[in-house]
């Protein structure tokens, strides 16, 4: 004589060690695990706007090193700086860095003062210097990159702000 089993007849397919039945189709559960560890560094690095950068990226894909990105950093904030003392509306898509050398003004009015007078030669010779070494394109693409949080677009223009990035590392003395 036979036990009569009640409940639901057992599903066929695979199983684990412990029994539980593997779905099919569904991802490797390290897979699933691995993507939301990734998905909560990047939210928490995202956290402050700078790792949300054009220039973070290339740092994080180790496109750029970490002095290039000080010197690209830098140049955000003087080409902020440079466009507020000139009396250039802000621009609508700049990087946080921008933001932070542009600075707050309410009516766009600054009075040229002797220290801005220097600070605006210093930007001069330190544009001359990216631009001997870089290229226009080299600068614009430093522009597009570090200013108004763009990507790069190719390697060639990769290439060409790097070598502008570090003529301004040896102009700064950095």
């Amino acid at each position: 004589m036979t036990k009569s089993r009640r409940g639901r007849p057992r599903q066929q397919g695979e199983r684990f060690p412990c029994g539980k039945l593997k779905g099919e189709g569904d991802p490797e559960p390290r897979a699933v695990a691995a993507f939301k560890r990734a998905r909560v560094l990047a939210e928490a690095q995202v956290i402050d706007p700078r790792w949300g950068s054009a220039v973070a990226q290339l740092v994080f894909f180790k496109r750029l090193n970490d002095r290039e990105a000080a010197a690209a950093d830098r140049w955000a904030e003087w080409v902020g700086r440079h466009d507020r003392i000139k009396g250039f509306p802000r621009r609508s898509a700049a990087s946080p860095r921008y933001d932070v050398g542009f600075g707050p003004v309410a009516d766009n009015v600054v009075a040229l003062r002797q220290t801005e007078e220097a600070f605006l030669a210093k930007f001069s010779d330190a544009r001359k210097a990216a631009i001997a070494a870089g290229g226009i394109m080299g600068v614009m693409a430093l522009d597009d990159v570090a200013v108004l949080n763009l990507s790069v677009g190719s390697l060639a223009r990769l290439e060409r702000m790097k070598a502008a990035l570090r003529a301004l590392l040896g102009h700064w003395g950095m």
